[in-house]
C-alpha cells in the first residue's frame, strides 16, 4: 500500500486514481477512511488525477500515542508533506467534515498551493463556535467512546445529533452506511480526535464537488 512519511515520522496512507488532469486531493471525515469516497471515486477520477488520503489517527495511516501530535495544524502539515511526496505543487484540495476543515486551513496557510476548495458537510471548515447543546453532546460522547467503544458512540450520535437523527428518520436504511466506516478508525485515538480542535461539530454546510462526479451520499463523518 502507498504511504507518505511526514516530517515527524508518521506514515500517511493514500490512494491514487486516474492519471490525467489537475490533481484533486480529498480527506475523509472523523472516524472514516478513504473507502467512504467509493461512490464518487470513479466519477472524479474520470477527468482528473484523484488522491484520497487518510489523516493521522484514521484508517491505515499512523496513529501516534501522544495526543499532542494531533491538531488541525498538524493535519495541515501532513497534507503538505503528502503533496511534497507526490511532487504536486498545486492541487484542488478538500474533504468531508474533518477533511474539509483540514483543506480550508491548508488553503489559508499555503494559499499558493491550492487551486480550489471542495468542502462537504463541514462545520470545522466554517470555524463557527459550537452551541451549548453541541458542547454537551460532545462531552457525553467523550465518556461513551473510551468505556463502551466506537459503535456505542456512533449509536449515541445517531440518536442525539439532530442532523443524523432527522436523516435516519427519513431513511432508516442509511444507518448501516453510518456505521460501516467506524471500525477503520484507530479506536484508541478517537478520544483525542473527538475532543480535538474547536470548530468541528455535527452541524454541517454542504458544498458539491467540482466536475461531473455523482452527488455524495448522506454524510458519514461525525
Amino acid at each position: 500500500m502507498p504511504y507518505a512519511r511526514t516530517d515527524d515520522g508518521v506514515r500517511i496512507y493514500y490512494e491514487t486514481h486516474g492519471s490525467e488532469g489537475r490533481p484533486l486531493v480529498l480527506a475523509d471525515g472523523i472516524g472514516g477512511n478513504a473507502d467512504m469516497w467509493d461512490v464518487n471515486r470513479d466519477g472524479l477520477a474520470a477527468t482528473r488525477r484523484l488522491i484520497l488520503w487518510e489523516p493521522r489517527g484514521h484508517g491505515r495511516s499512523g496513529s501516534p500515542a501522544d495526543p499532542a501530535r494531533y491538531s488541525f495544524t498538524r493535519w495541515v502539515l501532513d497534507l503538505r508533506d503528502l503533496l511534497d511526496h507526490l511532487g504536486i505543487a498545486r492541487a484542488h484540495v478538500g474533504g468531508l467534515s474533518l477533511g474539509g476543515g483540514i483543506a480550508c486551513r491548508f488553503a489559508l496557510r499555503y494559499p499558493t498551493r491550492g487551486r480550489s476548495l471542495v468542502v462537504t458537510n463541514s462545520s470545522s471548515a466554517a470555524g463557527r463556535p459550537l452551541s451549548v447543546d453541541n458542547l454537551v453532546m460532545r462531552a457525553r460522547s467523550l465518556g461513551i467512546t473510551p468505556g463502551r467503544g466506537v459503535d456505542a458512540m456512533a449509536e449515541y450520535a445517531m440518536a442525539e445529533n439532530p442532523n443524523l437523527a432527522e436523516r435516519l428518520a427519513f431513511r432508516p436504511e442509511a444507518k448501516a452506511r453510518v456505521l460501516r466506516p467506524v471500525p477503520a478508525a484507530q479506536p484508541h485515538r478517537l478520544r483525542e480526535l473527538a475532543a480535538g480542535p474547536p470548530g468541528h461539530g455535527p452541524h454541517h454546510r454542504q458544498a458539491s464537488p467540482p466536475g461531473r462526479a455523482p452527488h455524495p451520499r448522506p454524510p458519514r463523518g461525525r
